[in-house]
């Protein structure tokens, strides 16, 4: 008898589609200034201070979103060294946290992990 084993993969939470999103908008700007910079190589955009401010802005969105990536880590239990600073758009949230865990490892586990960030954020001031 032939025995069948099925990896369950547990649903995706809405942290995990938010960080999927993140990841999709980091590799679409980064195409985007990779095209651009190939561009201005091949002369088809001109180097100037316009096309040079795009790029700025590119790489300003790029780092939003990697500060944006790293709340949503900590968030999602992933980022254990230290609690990012918020951004417009997300803020370090020990409740979300907590459920992440409580809901992928277990409720010991993520109880632990708020005690310590608790004991961690508390020491910080913040």
């Amino acid at each position: 008898m032939e025995t069948e084993t099925k990896t369950e993969q547990k649903p995706k939470t809405e942290l995990d589609l938010l960080l999927e999103k993140n990841e999709r908008m980091q590799d679409a700007l980064l195409d985007l200034k990779d095209t651009i910079s190939r561009m201005i190589g091949e002369g088809r955009l001109p180097n100037d201070d316009e096309t040079r401010q795009w790029l700025e802005g590119i790489d300003s969105k790029l780092e939003n979103e990697s500060a944006d990536r790293d709340v949503l880590l900590f968030n999602h239990g992933s980022m254990t060294t230290v609690v990012p600073p918020a951004t417009e758009r997300y803020r370090p949230d020990l409740n979300i946290r907590y459920q992440e865990l409580a809901s992928t490892i277990n409720e010991t586990y993520a109880s632990a992990d708020r005690k310590y960030w608790l004991g961690r954020i508390q020491q910080a001031g913040l």
